[in-house]
């Protein structure tokens, strides 16, 4: 959802009037070239479908926001590094929004390590978790280890405040807490 312009078999398509979103199938990611962002500042990847929906009725309009859906497939990895490529060229800032949890790190690092190095996670942080904890969900000692864990790599250092802070209280957060 957002100002992107694509060209497909020598036709141009301008996503920007579709304002409650739109679907790129897979067919169409893998021949696509992408154009123009237009007046994009940001793109937003979102993991949760719920949070797509709920976020894009909200969104700037320099903004462009994609469902991510989880874990990438190849041909969402290739659709993704066409956005990364244009978005470089604009100057574009990326960010990325899953749960406060094990799933929600793993997903955003493997975007971030074979994709879009320049991603920031939103609403993935201390603050965030902070202001919804009280409607954390409690984990036990197995999910505890796979944390710490997280915390002897490097590539997770961005959520090691989180992380720590996510042990001492013993909660994870999921996503759609958002919307409320």
């Amino acid at each position: 959802c957002g100002s992107l312009i694509i060209e497909i078999q020598n036709r141009r398509f301008d996503f920007s009037p579709f304002i409650y979103g739109a679907t790129i199938n897979s067919k169409t990611a893998a021949e696509m070239e992408i154009i123009d962002l237009a007046s994009v500042k940001r793109i937003l990847f979102i993991e949760n479908k719920a949070n797509y929906l709920d976020y894009i009725n909200k969104r700037k309009p320099d903004e462009l926001i994609v469902y991510h859906g989880g874990f990438y497939s190849p041909v969402k990895g290739n659709f993704f590094r066409k956005l990364h490529h244009a978005g470089i060229n604009a100057g574009v800032k990326f960010l990325h929004w899953s749960d406060i949890d094990l799933g929600g790190f793993h997903i955003f690092v493997r975007l971030r390590e074979n994709i879009i190095p320049e991603l920031e996670p939103y609403l993935m942080d201390e603050e965030a978790f902070a202001l919804k904890a009280q409607m954390g969900m409690s984990f036990d000692d197995r999910y505890a280890l796979l944390l710490e864990e997280l915390l002897k790599k490097p590539e997770y250092k961005i959520f090691h405040p989180v992380v720590k802070l996510m042990l001492e209280k013993r909660l994870r957060i999921e996503q759609e807490v958002f919307i409320y």
